[in-house]
């Protein structure tokens, strides 16, 4: 328990401010909004639906 891991939003998602900001921190609900990815120990339950974890390059060939 207690790795990151990293997320990003699903095509077509974007974040609302309500809550908090979804329970993110500002710099977090920022980069997932502009498309970045962030690493996240926990994800907040009301943005399971739209993000999705971006596995390492390393296992996964080819990348962009």
């Amino acid at each position: 328990k207690g790795d990151k891991m990293k997320v990003k939003l699903k095509n077509g998602e974007k974040l609302s401010s309500m809550n908090n900001y979804c329970g993110l921190d500002l710099d977090s609900w920022t980069a997932l909004n502009q498309g970045k990815e962030v690493e996240l120990v926990v994800v907040p339950e009301g943005i399971k639906g739209k993000v999705e974890e971006v596995k390492s390059a390393s296992s996964k060939k080819g990348g962009k």
